[in-house]
C-alpha cells in the first residue's frame, strides 16, 4: 500500500493556467486548515481550471495541511479521474460520484463560476462561490 505524501512535482506536467490552478486551491485547503474548518467531514474546495471542462479536488484521506498543488486530482464534469498522483489514496465516493459532485460540477462548471467550498453539517450547507 502507498499512502506516503511526498508527491513529486506536476509542475512542468501540466499548463502554467492548471499549475496556477493548483497553487491556489492548494493554498484555499491550507487556509481552510488554519482557520480550523476542517472539523467537518463533507468539506469540499474544488476549483475549474481555467479553459477547460476539468476540475480539482483532494485526495481523500489527506489532512488539509498535507495538500499541495501536486496532490490534487483531476477529474471530468462527470466525476472521472484524468489524472491523480501515484498514490492508494483515492476520491471520496459516495455511490457512483465523488461526494458532492452533482453540486461541485454543476456550479464549477458554469461559465461565471471558478470556485467552491461547501460545509455541510447536519441540516446545514454553506457554499462559497469565486468568479476570479
Amino acid at each position: 500500500m502507498n499512502f506516503a505524501t511526498n508527491f513529486k512535482s506536476v509542475r512542468d506536467e501540466v499548463s502554467p493556467e492548471e499549475w496556477q490552478a493548483r497553487v491556489a486551491l492548494a493554498a484555499c485547503y491550507r487556509l481552510v486548515d488554519l482557520f480550523g474548518m476542517t472539523d467537518l467531514i463533507y468539506n469540499h474546495v474544488t476549483t475549474r481550471i481555467p479553459g477547460t471542462e476539468h476540475l480539482l479536488i483532494n485526495l481523500y484521506g489527506l489532512l488539509y495541511k498535507e495538500i499541495t498543488a501536486s496532490s490534487l486530482v483531476k477529474i471530468d464534469v462527470e466525476g472521472n479521474i484524468v489524472w491523480k498522483p501515484e498514490t492508494d489514496y483515492g476520491i471520496n465516493k459516495s455511490g457512483r460520484l465523488p461526494s458532492g459532485f452533482m453540486a461541485i460540477s454543476a456550479t464549477t462548471t458554469m461559465r461565471d463560476r471558478r470556485s467552491i467550498w461547501t460545509s455541510a453539517c447536519g441540516s446545514w450547507t454553506a457554499w462559497a462561490l469565486t468568479t476570479r
